[in-house]
């Protein structure tokens, strides 16, 4: 039937979320919509990953490009998930980038702050009467949140990383599997200090870029990276990169942005077309790339020479950070696109190498000084967890102090590839949390005790109204609990026990304990450890999805996409609407 026939039975088309788009045609979806939109799409997310959580969480099956495999890891359940409903879509993606800070800075927390953030939003939501309540209750989110990502230095519930706690912190990351623990252990090369506990250890990268083998099971190897720095580079082509395999003198000239035409001219005006040039760059641009520097590779070609200028694009999460830090390395000037011609007599030289074609490792190089009294300067000014541990990453790298491994994966399927190289990526984070910020117990036992600490200077300042956010957040972790619990016994009645042991856990522990749920029994912390930044990620990160879903008001989207797309609707009968 045609939409005239079904008007003409008396049945009108009603749109879930967006009727007020299509009745005024205009790119807007009101508050009301779009709370339930918003809603709508959580459940749809909290009902699959709340499948996965605890040590007796099921394992999801994930399908993708015509591969299959099963996983618990609810990092990758969650990226795995896709709205074909366009709106869905764009809420699901607001509360990814949420979702991929936790997994960046900490290793993958998704399920616990997904599912977190659900138990503290139904709990605060009936707390919500007025216009004025939602207003209030934003301050005391805002407020909690800016208070848990200050660094606590007090705290004596955080313990320092011992070799033992990192095995079996590495462990549950990597949801026990002890093949790949032991493979990471080998790959950080932890040392210790003479109390027993860890003082540094190598960074650990994943290398996915060999061929997988249909054949295989999963397995790994650890190459130790040469030079005494190194960073993440691409050099666009592979037959250049192998001129770079050994140590190479060159001299280097470092661009903050995007290289183009202009800055190959500027480079190439005063050069004298013979010495060896390295020239590291944010980007390059595709004409230049397409045109310009193909062209060059064959005039070389031609004349029977190899290249002398070669190319390589910084890497990294924070490429402008990377760039500068090299360029200190080998003492090499900033240059951007305002840059005059290029004085090559000007140029340093420095001994380079390409490790595996993306890792570019620097020889025989001095430690900037200078430089990094400055960083050290901001570093002790900073008050954010997450800044402070990029610094003193930097830091130590840019001290000649920091060692790499990379671990290569072989596994059946690219998919598993994939996935084996977000576990890894998992456990180090997590690994070097727990270093830098030391280990307290599991199960959310420091952002509940941080929450505790901010109980007088909340209800000070908000009243009974601040009381109870605090409580309700109190309560919704000790509920993460409860829901590993259940996962073994099943749900849990009123002549259980279990009430018993939250209060143990989170009222009368001094800190040195954890709570094992397999054997029902209280652990030494170090059996059952883990970061306390990860603790307070977590917390935070749910406490930004709960702002998110509290302060939905409306959702204006592309005018482009008019008429509004992903919503096409359903006939109801005229009764019934």
């Amino acid at each position: 039937m045609n939409e005239a026939e079904l008007n003409a039975m008396g049945y009108a088309k009603v749109f879930d979320y967006t009727s007020f788009s299509h009745e005024n045609n205009v790119n807007v979806i009101p508050e009301d919509s779009f709370k339930k939109l918003v809603r709508d799409t959580f459940k749809v997310i909290t009902d699959v990953l709340r499948e996965t959580y605890g040590p007796y969480g099921s394992d999801i099956m994930i399908s993708d490009q015509n591969e299959t495999m099963t996983t618990k890891d609810g990092y990758n359940i969650f990226n795995a998930i896709g709205f074909s409903h366009q709106y869905k879509q764009k809420v699901y993606l607001a509360i990814k980038k949420i979702i991929d800070r936790v997994n960046h800075n900490v290793g993958d927390g998704t399920t616990s702050c997904i599912l977190l953030a659900e138990k503290i939003f139904n709990r605060v939501a009936p707390l919500l009467k007025t216009p004025d309540d939602k207003r209030n209750i934003k301050k005391v989110l805002d407020m909690i949140e800016n208070s848990l990502q200050m660094v606590d230095d007090a705290n004596d519930i955080v313990k320092p990383l011992s070799k033992s706690s990192l095995k079996n912190l590495i462990l549950l990351a990597s949801n026990y599997d002890e093949k790949l623990t032991d493979t990471l252990i080998q790959a950080l090369e932890p040392e210790v200090d003479l109390d027993g506990d860890i003082r540094s250890m190598r960074n650990v990268i994943p290398d996915t870029s060999t061929t997988y083998e249909t054949s295989a099971n999963v397995s790994y190897e650890i190459d130790y990276l040469p030079g005494d720095y190194r960073c993440r580079v691409d050099m666009n082509n592979n037959d250049i990169a192998l001129v770079f395999s050994v140590p190479s003198k060159v001299k280097v000239v470092v661009y903050d942005n995007v290289f183009g035409e202009p800055e190959w001219h500027n480079l190439m005006e005063e050069y004298d077309k013979d010495t060896p040039t390295l020239v590291v760059a944010r980007a390059f641009s595709h004409v230049f790339m397409d045109n310009v520097y193909v062209r060059y590779l064959k005039q070389r070609q031609m004349a029977n020479v190899g290249p002398s200028i070669f190319i390589c694009q910084m890497r990294g999460d924070y490429v402008q950070d990377e760039l500068h830090d090299f360029a200190a390395v080998v003492g090499a000037d900033i240059r951007t696109a305002h840059s005059s011609t290029v004085n090559h007599d000007e140029l340093p030289w420095a001994v380079v190498e390409v490790y595996k074609y993306n890792c570019l490792c620097v020889h025989n190089a001095s430690m900037p000084v200078d430089y990094i009294h400055d960083l050290e300067i901001e570093y002790e000014s900073e008050k954010s967890y997450v800044r402070k541990t990029i610094l003193k990453d930097r830091i130590r790298a840019l001290s000649l102090q920091q060692k790499d491994s990379i671990v290569s994966v072989k596994a059946g399927t690219s998919l598993e590839l994939k996935m084996t190289a977000d576990k890894i990526d998992d456990c180090v984070a997590i690994a070097k949390s727990a270093l830098d910020h030391g280990i307290v117990p599991n199960l959310l036992f420091y952002g509940n005790d941080r929450i505790d600490e901010m109980v007088n200077v909340v209800s000070e300042k908000f009243n009974q109204f601040g009381t109870g956010v605090i409580g309700a957040i109190e309560e919704a972790i000790a509920d993460l609990f409860l829901d590993i619990y259940e996962s073994k016994h099943g749900k849990i009645d009123e002549s259980s026990n279990v009430g018993q042991l939250m209060l143990d856990f989170y009222g009368n522990n001094d800190g040195d304990t954890s709570f094992n749920i397999i054997a029902d029994e209280f652990v030494d912390m170090k059996t059952l450890p883990t970061s306390a930044q990860y603790d307070i990620e977590v917390l935070v990160a749910a406490i930004s999805i709960v702002k998110y879903l509290l302060a939905s008001r409306a959702l204006i989207f592309d005018a482009c996409l008019m008429p509004t797309q992903g919503d096409q609707g359903r006939y109801v009968r005229a009764d019934e609407m």
